[in-house]
């Protein structure tokens, strides 16, 4: 990862791989949320009720249990929204640290999952060849958004791909990328990529946790999970499979309630100045408004009007 300033020039690779978004949505997004920070506080995956809590096949049941007693004892403020966030970084890692670097002013911490090595997905589509691209991260800045600004560094598991879908090799590869990865920085949560799917369509998510890390990292998203009140992903967002006419990030955060807990995960390669009008989302109401607004007015700002349908005023409370 680079500066900010070399993250957002629009190089060979942006111009081939351009944002759906405008990277200042996101942005703004962040600024809503530091600007509620009375009501709306920001939890890491490090700041759950985990215990001994490491059942990922009952999706951590009693971490839930004990949250919930938390709220009810006083130790957690029923008046509060908990929100987490997580970004995928699957591709263009600058792109991510354009929304670190922000973040971090912001004081908004996330939670970051980083391949150990990014492969060439299109290659392993086409011709089931395995081959691996550049995925420069800065380790010097994570290291210190992890040590000083709670963000919290985590796999995102690609070792099913990695091992051209052998199911035994993909759990050596696991722990190897996990082995990898902690010499960089403290990894105790983890995700498996979407990816390419196996002949049987099975995806990354197929794999177990090796029996040698089921007592030190965490299934968090993705096939098993720890859980929320509600959550929202903009994975695949432009593809075919899913109706784009629910994947509102705005019309999620409406529906935040006092005392309850949500995730957002997205994946930051998707926002970028300039964007690109996505042909699968063009026509879509929400997203059209979006991508007007930051196009019309150099102030604009798609969470303006977003408050005052999450929340009544206080007096107005029963």
């Amino acid at each position: 990862m680079t500066k900010r300033s070399d993250a957002t020039k629009d190089d060979a690779n942006q111009r081939i791989d351009p944002g759906w978004f405008p990277f200042e949505y996101h942005v703004d997004f962040l600024q809503f949320l530091r600007d509620h920070d009375d009501v709306i506080e920001i939890l890491t995956y490090s700041d759950l009720a985990w215990g001994d809590d490491w059942n990922y096949e009952n999706n951590y049941l009693q971490e839930l249990r004990d949250w919930k007693r938390q709220l009810a004892s006083g130790e957690r403020d029923r008046d509060r929204i908990y929100v987490l966030l997580q970004h995928d970084v699957d591709r263009l890692p600058d792109r991510t640290a354009a929304l670190l670097y922000e973040e971090e002013r912001l004081e908004v911490p996330s939670n970051v999952m980083l391949f150990n090595r990014q492969l060439n997905r299109r290659l392993l589509k086409t011709t089931r060849e395995l081959a691996y691209c550049d995925y420069k991260i800065n380790d010097e800045y994570l290291r210190h958004l992890q040590d000083d600004c709670r963000f919290v560094i985590g796999y995102h598991s690609n070792a099913y791909e990695q091992a051209l879908f052998d199911a035994d090799r993909a759990l050596e590869i696991f722990q190897q990328d996990v082995t990898a990865l902690r010499r960089r920085f403290r990894v105790h949560y983890f995700s498996p990529h979407g990816g390419v799917r196996d002949a049987k369509g099975r995806s990354n998510a197929r794999l177990e946790v090796p029996p040698s890390l089921r007592k030190s990292i965490r299934w968090v998203a993705n096939g098993f999970t720890v859980r929320f009140d509600g959550s929202y992903s903009d994975g695949g967002i432009n593809g075919r499979r899913l109706d784009p006419a629910h994947r509102d990030l705005r019309q999620f955060v409406r529906s935040w309630k006092r005392g309850k807990r949500y995730r957002v995960l997205t994946h930051p390669q998707y926002y970028f100045s300039p964007h690109h009008r996505s042909g699968r989302l063009a026509g879509t109401p929400w997203y059209d408004e979006i991508l007007e607004t930051y196009a019309s007015d150099l102030n604009g700002n798609a969470w303006k009007a977003v408050w005052n349908k999450v929340l009544p005023p206080r007096e107005n409370l029963t």
